[in-house]
């Protein structure tokens, strides 16, 4: 009788790899049954993973249920040589080293299979750099026009070109070169795509082209329209395991008690094609926020929660440049707690144009003509407590963007109102913990 000897190989990235095998007589071979765990190699990228023994290369086919890759392979009792491999398409990305195997009957071999990434040290690939393109954007119907793409091939790859129309009836003189003639018989608008391939990757550029009728004098209005995607936005504390994005899980897994006091970070990590706008931030259960600084991209924040405790959802309002509002919010607990000492009100040195606003009765800055500039600069000076928020208004105008404690400055233009009227300058500051004060100064209209 011969002997059979079963193998179970299980090789993990950067684990052992266990073989067990167990007599059967007469037998001269065994089934090597082998399970390889892409692990932390998926993010590299590879379509196929194969196993080499003694010179004979197996697939392997993937178990969605395990998530690894297996095959079973007869071998003859004995020594071998295994290599393990991970490919995209026909280019090695991973490899292990050749690993020796001893099949022996009644015995267990242990291998340990690593599949390195090869990725780091493979050839360099470069995909085509823009250069420039020309073509006109109008001619004649009948007439031919000339376009040309021009790139950079960094390593000098050969490049490849493909011309292509949505007016069926217009014709290239050639559709697989940088430069090419192209002509339309008929008035109208058509858009024209040149791509340009190297190395495996593309460059895509479009463009239109208005077609006359053969000497027309009308003329055409090239539209081109841009879409604006919502703002993007990641909220992170600093104190607390939360980071809450936007499309990701909004319930932060931490509770809170005041006075404990929070400081967070908004930040906007795309515009979605626009410029930066305001941040607004608020809750639905009687917090205080308080100011820690503002920039274009992002806002630092204190938030003290409410004595009382409750379910709490804070939120904040991004608005581009362009009015395209977001919003993220952020769900808590907060345990009752106990309210702060309230601090000495906040100090506040501001003036006008020079002339300082009182926080008694407010001092009157005179006459001044519509359609001045009025600037505002000074300090706040907390006196206990946390920063709170600033803000600035003019009777005559409204709210006043710009104050902040970091930076108390603000410019608005006075208004066209009646001769005569007289406007009232507030800054309202706070402390985070609930103190206040108040600047005042008026002026009149010429």
């Amino acid at each position: 009788m011969r002997s059979c000897v079963s193998i179970l190989a299980i090789c993990v990235l950067g684990i052992g790899c266990t073989s067990s095998t167990a007599p059967s007589p007469d037998v001269a071979k065994g089934v090597a049954e082998l399970r390889i765990d892409p692990g932390s190699l998926q993010a590299t990228g590879f379509s196929r993973m194969t196993v080499e023994i003694d010179g004979v290369v197996q697939d392997l086919g993937f178990n969605s249920t395990t998530g690894t890759y297996n095959a079973s392979l007869f071998l003859p009792v004995g020594p071998h040589t295994l290599v393990g491999r991970a490919l995209f398409g026909d280019d090695l990305v991973g490899q292990s080293k050749p690993v020796p195997v001893e099949i022996t009957t009644a015995s267990v071999t242990r291998v340990e299979l690593r599949i390195l990434d090869l990725t780091g040290e493979g050839p360099r690939r470069y995909g085509p750099l823009f250069n420039s393109l020309t073509y006109p954007t109008s001619v004649e119907a009948q007439q031919s026009a000339s376009f040309a793409l021009a790139v950079f091939a960094p390593a000098g790859d050969p490049v490849s070109y493909e011309w292509t129309s949505d007016c069926a009836d217009s014709v290239f003189s050639t559709t697989s070169a940088a430069t090419t003639t192209w002509s339309k018989p008929t008035a109208g608008s058509c858009t024209i795509h040149v791509t340009a391939t190297s190395d495996g990757f593309s460059l895509v550029r479009t463009f239109s082209v208005v077609v006359f009728p053969p000497g027309s004098s009308d003329g055409a209005a090239d539209i081109t329209g841009t879409f604006i995607a919502a703002p993007q936005i990641s909220w992170t504390f600093f104190d607390l395991p939360c980071l809450v994005f936007t499309g990701g899980n909004e319930s932060c897994a931490a509770t809170t008690s005041a006075p404990t006091v929070h400081l967070f970070n908004l930040f906007v990590f795309s515009w979605g094609g626009s410029t930066p706008g305001p941040f607004e931030v608020s809750d639905n259960c009687g917090g205080a926020f308080g100011d820690d600084g503002t920039q274009p991209d992002s806002v630092y924040r204190f938030w003290l929660p409410p004595a009382a405790g409750g379910l709490c959802i804070i939120k904040v309002r991004v608005t581009s440049a362009d009015g395209v509002a977001a919003v993220l919010t952020t769900a808590l607990v907060t345990l009752p707690g106990t309210a702060p000492p309230i601090p000495d009100p906040p100090l506040v040195a501001a003036a006008v144009d020079g002339i300082s606003l009182s926080t008694g009765t407010p001092t009157d800055g005179g006459t001044v003509p519509a359609g001045a500039s009025r600037t505002l600069t000074g300090f706040v000076q907390n006196r206990g407590g946390h920063n709170g928020l600033v803000t600035l208004t003019d009777s005559c105008v409204g709210a006043v963007p710009g104050p902040a404690f970091f930076s108390l400055s603000a410019s608005w233009t006075v208004p066209n109102v009646a001769s005569g009227t007289t406007c009232t300058i507030t800054l309202h500051v706070t402390s985070l913990e609930g103190s206040s004060a108040d600047a005042t100064g008026v002026y009149h209209v010429l």
